[in-house]
């Protein structure tokens, strides 16, 4: 369930831009979808290049939607801005912080592309990547408590029942703020 919603999500997640990898082709016109992923600070919905790299996401995003624009006459007629808080803080707040981080990611690329401004802009937002956070744990065999962890996630219990139990498992807890959670603080375009 989780799986299939995630990768529902990562589909919707994809936008047409530039010169990447053609999925389809239809009379004469190409299909290409990209995704850039702008990260946050804690508590922040401030986007700041000199964090995670996002100095180097932009400028990904700059040459290419301008190389598709000088080059091919294209604009991209949709972009989608997903984005969400990670579950370390209460719910209501991160709700508040995943709408303002869609917020301002929609401001930076219009700022950056003025172009664009015709352009159907879809945004929505996830609140707290579950998700997100079920996906770090599946990949990461080593992560301590990470069987734990994944059980209170698929648990149906409310969210704010889902955040205590997993700061009761404090040593994978832990380890989740110090080394992943930040991929969690993020606006997917």
């Amino acid at each position: 369930e989780v799986n299939l919603a995630r990768c529902h999500i990562l589909i919707l997640l994809l936008l047409i831009l530039s010169s990447g990898v053609c999925y389809a082709q239809n009379n004469g016109t190409q299909h290409i979808e990209k995704r850039y992923n702008i990260f946050f600070r804690i508590n922040s919905p401030k986007i700041e290049e000199d964090f995670q790299n996002n100095d180097r996401t932009l400028e990904i995003l700059r040459h290419d939607v301008q190389s598709t624009i000088q080059h091919d006459g294209a604009v991209p007629d949709s972009l989608v801005i997903i984005s969400s808080a990670s579950p370390d803080g209460s719910h209501e707040f991160n709700k508040h912080l995943a709408q303002s981080r869609a917020e301002n990611t929609r401001k930076k690329i219009l700022e950056m592309f003025p172009e664009l401004k015709n352009t159907s802009i879809k945004i929505k937002h996830l609140e707290e990547d579950w998700d997100g956070l079920y996906q770090i744990l599946k990949t990461h065999p080593d992560f301590p408590q990470r069987e734990e962890m994944m059980a209170v996630i698929l648990d149906n219990k409310d969210i704010q029942s889902k955040e205590q139990n997993l700061r009761a498992l404090q040593e994978g807890w832990e380890y989740l703020i110090n080394n992943h959670i930040y991929a969690l603080r993020n606006s997917a375009i």
